[in-house]
């Protein structure tokens, strides 16, 4: 199971719709030319092995937040802390989601909300939610 998958289903299991949470792109990459777009998405994920402590690689996700693209404006998005290891990456992304549709204002666009809400905070957000070590 793809890790778009992965995602989608989690969200499901916590009974977190995509109508809760609104207008919501994620992209994923594992390609190093960016070729799924993912430094442009609402939320976006760079696959990666990371060595662990027993010296065998495991995957892991790099989470980006606020990325866009406009008809007059654009952002790149800025890297939340740490790599999630593959099992954690869902979680952490339905932290963040249930955290935009709690507490975005009335027609705030995702970028928009991370802006205001703080990457700092979103980043605890993330962290906390992921059962596994992000290293």
């Amino acid at each position: 199971m793809g890790m778009a998958e992965r995602i989608r289903q989690h969200l499901a299991e916590i009974g977190l719709s995509a109508q809760a949470i609104g207008e919501l792109h994620v992209k994923i990459s594992g390609c190093p030319n960016s070729c799924g777009q993912h430094h442009v998405g609402d939320i976006g994920l760079t696959g990666m092995m990371v060595k662990g402590k027993d010296g065998t690689e495991r995957p892991h996700y790099s989470i980006l937040l606020g990325g866009h693209v406009g008809e007059h404006d654009f952002a790149v998005g800025k890297r939340l802390g740490g790599r999630f290891p593959e099992a954690a990456a869902p979680q952490a992304i339905a932290a963040i989601a249930e955290c935009y549709r709690a507490e975005r204002t009335t027609g705030e666009a995702f970028h928009a909300f991370v802006k205001r809400f703080g990457m700092d905070q979103l980043s605890k957000i993330a962290v906390a939610a992921a059962p596994d070590d992000v290293r």
